[in-house]
């Protein structure tokens, strides 16, 4: 089965020809083949358009909705998605544009090199034979411009044409990807968003090919989509993103054969621990990107019954990662206590060491192998958004006041030598926090992240702090609240008046 994903903003006029075209294609294809439309929030009849052609009498038209435009990069996610829900064995997906400027007649060679071994073709203005007809300059410069950019710090083997949409692949790659980067697989915007899927599938061994094709920008209708400040801030990300994944590639090549004959992380049992309610959505793209990121430890995830079926989602991939283990509880009982459950899970296993972080990717989960690596020389690692490095991400002012000031007040108080007190991001040595007794911890909310480095304090332990960018949900609803604020402030209370009066000198 043929796929062929037709991101569409606003193209009633241009689907008709394109679908013509497509329906031309029946003998060369050789096999069943149907358009997935993912209509972007068009506002002059494009799902009408699609859905009133013969193509869709036929049952060959499914189209996908976006209550609102969200971009190409969004409509991009939709359509992998949709096509992974309905594909199986060799299916192959081909993405092109809905406004008719892609020519149908090469999509038979593009599946016929996917279906011999390829995992991405493109078709490339820029391969021998290829070309453009009717592109403006501006347009042209900046298309050029990003084969540039892209050699220069981003480049993928086998590469001519980094941006345009055309093109084949394979499901396993679709999955891998989507497996590996879970909700991140798509982050830029803009059509930069192309060559950011081929910057995350090389290290996955994409094997990626060419075919010449002709660009005819001259049938267009209607103004181009392109937003050029977005685009190139998108190619800068991009960058950015090609860096962490050589840099992640080459500590994991380091782990498995350091220089001086010793493993670069000794503690061969690590678990990450995530505590969920209603994270269905977020849980499972989070655990497959935890174990691409640090497949040798160990994820438990403490449900408390989330009605949204967390835990039944965890339960099916199970199957697919036997690491993966479920601690479930009967109702909300809160982070701390959720904390507490999976540290004492960890320790009745015999883990040597846990990190904790957040389910929603608020927490990146490329963090961990550093986060790890810290490990190797601290007790305990705080990842920290407040050190150099740090930052947080689409977070309003009063958030920001919110977060900096509690911070300051809870080490000001408590004397708590760390300035990211209130990070869940964490690594802890559980031999060397054993002092502090984190299992007496008294706080069920977030007070309790308060609360635990203070008594890993006390205990006459020093945190390092490993800087992260801590970015605000994507997917799903704050937990945090006026009451979980109140809370965290009253201990912060409590325990400094413990300190002062001596009644808590060393726990």
């Amino acid at each position: 089965m043929i796929y062929i994903v037709l991101p569409a903003y606003n193209e009633a006029e241009a689907l008709p020809e394109l679908f013509r075209r497509l329906r031309g294609l029946d003998e060369r294809l050789g096999e069943e083949w149907k358009v997935l439309v993912v209509n972007d929030g068009s506002a002059d009849g494009t799902r009408d358009a699609a859905l009133g052609h013969p193509l869709a009498a036929d049952g060959r038209v499914i189209v996908v909705d976006h209550p609102r435009n969200m971009g190409l990069a969004r409509a991009m996610s939709t359509g992998i998605d949709a096509f992974l829900e309905r594909s199986a064995g060799d299916d192959v997906m081909v993405s092109m544009d809905a406004d008719d400027t892609h020519d149908p007649s090469h999509i038979p060679d593009m599946v016929d090199r996917v279906r011999r071994g390829a995992d991405v073709v493109i078709a490339s203005r820029f391969a021998p034979g290829g070309g453009e007809i009717g592109v403006s300059p501006p347009r042209r410069i900046l298309s050029r411009g990003a084969v540039l950019f892209m050699r220069l710090f981003a480049g993928v083997p086998g590469v001519r044409d980094y941006t345009c949409g055309f093109r084949a692949y394979s499901r396993r790659i679709l999955r891998e990807s989507r497996r590996a980067f879970g909700a991140n697989l798509i982050e830029t915007g803009g059509f930069s968003v192309m060559a950011e899927l081929l910057v995350r599938m090389n290290p996955l061994g994409a094997r990626v090919e060419e075919i010449p094709f002709v660009l005819h920008y001259e049938r267009k209708r209607g103004r181009s989509k392109i937003r050029f400040a977005r685009t190139i801030a998108g190619y800068a990300k991009i960058a950015a993103l090609a860096r962490s994944l050589r840099r992640r590639r080459n500590e994991r090549e380091t782990a498995g054969n350091p220089p001086d004959g010793r493993t670069a992380h000794p503690r061969c049992k690590v678990a990450v621990l995530v505590a969920t309610y209603n994270e269905k959505e977020n849980i499972e793209a989070l655990v497959p990107q935890i174990f691409s990121t640090v497949p040798e430890a160990s994820v438990v995830v403490v449900d408390d019954n989330s009605p949204d079926g967390t835990g039944a989602a965890v339960e099916r991939m199970k199957a697919d990662f036997p690491n993966l283990h479920l601690i479930r509880r009967a109702g909300k009982s809160g982070y701390g206590t959720a904390f507490i459950a999976g540290l004492q899970w960890a320790r009745a296993r015999g883990f040597d060491a846990v990190l904790s972080m957040d389910a929603d990717f608020s927490h990146d989960p490329e963090a961990l192998p550093g986060l790890l690596a810290a490990g190797e020389r601290h007790p305990v690692v705080v990842g920290s958004r407040y050190v150099p490095g740090g930052r947080t991400v689409n977070w309003s002012l009063r958030r920001r006041i919110l977060s900096r000031g509690g911070n300051l007040f809870a080490r000001t108080l408590l004397g708590i030598p760390v300035r990211d007190v209130t990070t869940g991001y964490r690594f802890l040595d559980l031999n060397a926090v054993a002092p502090a007794r984190l299992e007496c911890v008294s706080a069920k909310g977030y007070g309790f992240l308060v609360e635990t480095m203070f008594r890993i304090v006390s205990a006459g332990i020093r945190p390092a702090e490993f800087p992260i960018t801590f970015t605000d949900r994507k997917i799903g609803k704050s937990k945090m609240s006026g009451n979980i604020i109140a809370e965290a402030f009253f201990l912060v209370l409590k325990l400094w008046l413990g300190k002062t009066s001596g009644r808590i000198k060393r726990i």
